[in-house]
């Protein structure tokens, strides 16, 4: 029975200013640009490969959806410059005005 593993690599680090047998490895592995992910069969071979470059990518478990702007519980909602009633505006003390 053959089993079909495969594992997913991103690469997080830029291959300028590294061995050229580094950024070969990069390119055997289908990466070419910073955050581009490859999936590749799960060998030997490729571990290797990947150890050897391991500061410049990252095995990518699973698909982890990329959270934004999610309300903390507990956390103040952010405040904002709306006008409240009863508050009189700000007013610039321009030296003109003053000598009127």
């Amino acid at each position: 029975m053959a089993t079909n593993k495969t594992v997913i690599v991103e690469q997080i680090g830029s291959p300028i200013r590294r061995e050229a047998s580094q950024r070969a490895t990069l390119i055997g592995l289908g990466l070419n640009k910073r955050h581009r992910r490859s999936e590749l069969k799960d060998t030997p071979d490729v571990r290797g490969m990947i150890h050897k470059v391991r500061h410049l990518v990252r095995i990518v478990e699973g698909e982890q959806p990329k959270t934004t702007n999610k309300k903390v519980e507990g956390e103040q909602p952010k405040t904002t410059n709306k006008k409240v009633e009863g508050e009189q505006p700000k007013t610039t003390n321009n030296k003109a005005e003053d000598k009127k």
